[in-house]
């Protein structure tokens, strides 16, 4: 991998960009002129491109680069702040106060509406296995600003960490979260969502075991909540899991905590 800035980046984007290359083992190289597209043709390999305000993901031969962007999860997060609903929140039964793990972190959309609804006095801590991803998304969060102050400090309340999601649960204290989620990559796209494009290159598939499951509900004090496609053969692993219908391509698995 090679790890670069953008043209415009300062001496500081610089420095860190260079500590980035040596915690991840990587080639720091200084950009100049060169085009991202261009580079990416004659070595085959992933960039990594430090900026001042933000970072993007070039993986291999991709099209288009990874960047953080609030998105969707602007208007949501403002709708549940405002007292309104969001699926996602009633299908975890989300109140202010209460903790979330969120195995899949992606493009940070769902973390930010959970951070939303749990408020200044809940906690949301988002796990994620590309590491790539978990930078770009946690260097986001923390520098995207917007007009609206409640979301600037919902999105800084999000915690970050680079982690396979299998591995931390089994080492997670029993009972330690309210909420376990995972919105893992659906095998089967949906075609109107070209957002998701750049993260599908980047992204890790292995589809949600039972095993993990069986974790996080070990992990959990009341819930584990997971999104899938609506005809995932993930549905017949879990056939107990009561079904709350989003959307005509996905919906939400609700498991509730033995007690």
């Amino acid at each position: 991998m090679i790890i670069t800035t953008t043209k415009a980046a300062g001496a500081i984007t610089a420095q860190k960009a260079e500590a980035l290359a040596v915690r991840w083992e990587a080639s720091y190289q200084q950009r100049n002129k060169r085009s991202i597209k261009k580079w990416l043709l004659e070595t085959g390999e992933a960039i990594y491109v430090a900026g001042d305000e933000a970072d993007m993901f070039y993986p291999p031969h991709s099209r288009n680069g990874f960047f953080f962007h609030p998105s969707m999860a602007k208007l949501r997060a403002k709708r549940v702040m405002d007292g309104g609903r969001d699926p996602l929140v009633e299908a975890a039964g989300i109140s202010e106060g209460m903790s979330v793990l969120d195995c899949t972190l992606g493009l940070g959309s769902d973390s930010i509406v959970l951070s939303a609804a749990t408020g200044k006095t809940g906690q949301v801590q988002a796990l994620e296995k590309t590491k790539e991803i978990e930078e770009v998304v946690k260097k986001g969060l923390q520098q995207w600003k917007q007009s609206d102050v409640l979301l600037n400090e919902a999105m800084e309340r999000v915690n970050t960490v680079h982690a396979d999601y299998s591995e931390w649960l089994r080492e997670a204290p029993a009972a330690s979260w309210d909420v376990v989620y995972f919105d893992p990559m659906f095998h089967e796209a949906l075609a109107e969502s070209s957002s998701m494009e750049p993260l599908r290159e980047a992204a890790s598939y292995g589809g949600l075991q039972a095993a993990d499951v069986r974790e996080a509900l070990r992990v959990c004090r009341k819930r584990v909540v997971f999104k899938e496609h609506t005809r995932s053969p993930v549905w017949n692993t879990f056939p107990e899991a009561v079904r709350k219908k989003s959307h005509a391509a996905f919906a939400y698995g609700i498991l509730e905590k033995d007690v």
